[in-house]
């Protein structure tokens, strides 16, 4: 039985917002049978805001203001939950699904410029997935995709052999997006 679900028949009030689950699965996020009605589930729209300058980037910045992303309007729903629910006698569950870090890296650039030029970003030791790993584990983040997109160049995704690597200005963009999106 799902958590919210479990609070929910145990006479908490049980709201949700953000990316609690993977938008679809469960569809309408288990809306009747995990969260209150009181207020539906809350998820923000702009997700995945255009990128500015490197069309169809996975790692990039954009102009968008912080203030109009998912994450940040879902945050500011939570907060405003957990004052009006607070100190009200009754318990409640709050989950709050923050949708960063989450490919694509597309943030804020006051974000990015906060990291290091790209060119000096440290290359991870291991680039590609460990031996055995199934491939389910790295697509279904990239969902289904057999490309990955960064400074406007195109490269394979790494499959657990080993036997294709991302070009290193490709690495180094992806780890400086997921750097960003964490801040």
């Amino acid at each position: 039985m799902p958590t919210p679900r479990y609070f929910k028949n145990n006479g908490y009030l049980t709201l949700g917002t953000g990316k609690t689950y993977h938008p679809g699965l469960p569809s309408n996020f288990d809306e009747q049978l995990a969260w209150s009605q009181d207020e539906p589930h809350y998820f923000g729209a702009n997700a995945y805001p255009g990128c500015s300058e490197w069309k169809g980037s996975w790692a990039c910045p954009t102009d968008a203001d912080y203030s109009t992303f998912s994450d940040w309007l879902d945050m500011n729903v939570t907060r405003a939950q957990i004052s009006r629910h607070a100190n009200k006698g009754r318990p409640f569950f709050l989950a709050y699904g923050a949708h960063r870090p989450h490919l694509p890296c597309n943030i804020p650039r006051h974000f990015w410029d906060l990291y290091n030029s790209t060119d000096t970003i440290a290359l991870p030791l291991h680039e590609a997935a460990p031996m055995g790993m199934p491939p389910i584990a790295f697509t279904y983040e990239c969902d289904g995709k057999t490309t990955v997109a960064a400074f406007g160049q195109q490269a394979p995704i790494p499959y657990p052999n080993g036997s294709t690597a991302l070009p290193n200005n490709m690495t180094r963009s992806l780890r400086r997006g997921c750097c960003a999106a964490v801040t």
